[in-house]
């Protein structure tokens, strides 16, 4: 009786913890991050494989971060694909998209100093970890 009593408190303890740090999002602060956890199922595999090249070990850490990330936000990345989708240019297929998308963010991994490769391999950490990126929908292409 007495360790389900410090069950029920730890839980009820933890769940007011997590709704305290819970921030409340504008439509346009949530529509980003629905966005950036579509694109970051596209981006982060290839930060983990090439910062595995980088920082031997690195695959170890964020291979179940990221799998932990795909199913935890799961309905985050449907509306963000489908927000996405419909933002990109008519002439852009997804794999036009991908393939800009992968340019643009991690090109500094191929050709970047080492400090900009460390910068984008905490990076994809810190968003594995659960850190926000800043923004709002919606994104503009080039």
């Amino acid at each position: 009786m007495r360790t389900t009593i410090h069950l029920l408190l730890a839980f009820a303890s933890a769940a007011f913890a997590e709704s305290a740090l819970a921030v409340e999002l504008t439509p346009a602060e949530q529509a980003f991050q629905d966005h950036a956890a579509y694109v970051n199922t596209v981006t982060l595999p290839v930060v983990i494989e090439k910062c595995e090249a980088l920082q031997p070990g690195y695959m170890t850490r964020a291979a179940p971060l990221y799998f932990r990330f795909a199913i935890e936000k799961r309905e985050n990345i449907e509306r963000g694909r489908l927000l996405t989708l419909s933002e990109i240019p008519r002439d852009w297929s997804i794999k036009v998209y991908h393939d800009r998308v992968l340019a643009k963010r991690l090109e500094p991994l191929d050709t970047g100093s080492a400090e900009e490769k460390r910068q984008i391999c905490d990076a994809g950490m810190s968003v594995l970890s659960g850190v926000r990126i800043p923004g709002t929908w919606p994104v503009k292409y080039e």
